[in-house]
């Protein structure tokens, strides 16, 4: 790295090069502000455990575990490696194992409003990204176009000061999600290569008539299917890449190996570009906790949904898109979203929910539908949706803020 980085703030915990993660590569085996606090992330090999929580509780010693999740029906251990992930696969009788960027915190390394609503919350907003190499039709979206690329951006800016974003605010409307949506933003699903050279070829069949880029591509993605390469977070993250240094979007390692000895090669997803690369270094194992602001954004494909006591529930997945230097600067934008929200320039500053339409311009407004919302809850949100003439999903959201859980 060269001098003038190396006299840089660098966010602490940085790996050096040589004890990275291995990210896997090709061919080779609600609160719209987020959550301002200390953070602590790595990836990790994931393994789910069916058991009762005394024995989850024997499970989370199993070496190799650096984390664990635990639940009443089961655990979810987190590994070091994929080896150690395996080998307690084989030992407990669990079918795969699943790559994925862990984020965790705890309510005491959280800010809150008030010590009310740090009560009220009964649980840690932790979460995980799949990680997957862009030939995973399903879940490549989680990190590579929206959890990496983010980070990313917010490693930028704390590095270098570099004046870049990493737009996911489309994202956080949780009743946006359907096929066109989805493709839209991440690509579509069923892409092949067929797909991208059709796009491409509309594409060029009408610029050579003289028609714009931003009018060609409209008039293509009404008739044909968006290839990935073609999707908005795609192309954010291309124009990000490109003012890190590297004009390959699909590089995503630095500094990474494969093999031993005479074999030992770099990877073929490996950046030359010495921004990006430190940026990119996000993405391995944190040796100490960060200030961070993390977002659990909706997660736009339209199946990941999972479905208790009959009522269905949008996944999430944690997204970092600020680092703070230190706690004060951390303090100091909390501040800054608390006095915007009591400012009353937009509920979304201020960690809250976006007001259901229909409560919009209601004499008391915000005031009178929480009130409303106390008076019916306990039920299942569709049922409390409906009385409140609102979705499923903005009554569990405003549940959760309020901490009626």
């Amino acid at each position: 790295m060269s001098e003038e980085m190396n006299n840089q703030w660098i966010l602490p915990g940085a790996p050096a090069a040589g004890q990275q993660f291995d990210l896997p590569v090709p061919g080779e085996e609600f609160v719209p502000t987020g959550w301002i606090g200390e953070w602590m992330a790595t990836p990790a090999h994931r393994v789910w455990v069916d058991c009762d929580e005394e024995t989850a509780k024997v499970l989370v010693k199993t070496e190799g575990v650096l984390t664990s999740n635990v639940f009443p029906s089961g655990v979810f251990l987190y590994f070091d490696t994929s080896k150690n992930a395996l080998a307690a696969t084989e030992e407990y009788g669990v079918e795969y194992t699943v790559p994925v960027w862990h984020f965790e915190t705890d309510k005491d390394r959280l800010l809150f409003f008030s010590e009310e609503a740090k009560a009220k919350l009964k649980w840690a907003p932790n979460g995980d990204v799949q990680i997957r190499t862009f030939r995973s039709k399903k879940y490549r979206h989680e990190y590579h176009l929206m959890a990496l690329p983010s980070a990313v951006a917010a490693a930028a800016r704390g590095y270098f000061g570099a004046d870049v974003t990493f737009d996911i605010d489309p994202l956080l409307e949780r009743d946006a999600q359907d096929d066109a949506f989805y493709e839209k933003y991440c690509g579509t699903p069923d892409q092949t290569k067929q797909t991208l050279s059709a796009f491409e070829e509309d594409l060029d069949a009408q610029m050579s008539e003289g028609i714009s880029f931003a009018d060609a591509y409209v008039s293509s993605s009404k008739k044909l299917p968006i290839p990935m390469e073609y999707s908005v977070l795609y192309r954010q993250r291309a124009a990000l890449w490109k003012e890190l240094g590297e004009d390959d979007p699909t590089k995503y390692t630095y500094e990474q190996y494969k093999g031993e000895g005479d074999k030992r090669k770099p990877a073929k997803t490996n950046t030359e570009s010495q921004k990006l690369g430190a940026c990119l270094m996000i993405a391995q194992p944190w040796t100490e906790a960060r200030w961070a602001r993390v977002i659990m954004v909706p997660d736009p494909r339209v199946d990941s949904v999972r479905t208790k006591d009959d009522n269905t529930y949008r996944n999430t997945i944690p997204v970092v898109v600020d680092f703070y230097e230190n706690e004060a600067k951390a303090k100091a934008a909390f501040e800054k979203f608390r006095r915007r929200g009591q400012e009353g320039d937009g509920a979304e500053a201020s960690g809250k929910p976006t007001l259901p339409d229909v409560w919009v311009g209601d004499d008391l407004g915000e005031t009178a539908f929480i009130d409303a919302l106390k008076g019916v809850w306990g039920g299942p949100p569709a049922v409390v949706a409906k009385q409140m003439g609102c979705t499923a999903d903005q009554a569990q959201a405003w549940g959760e803020y309020l901490g009626l859980q």
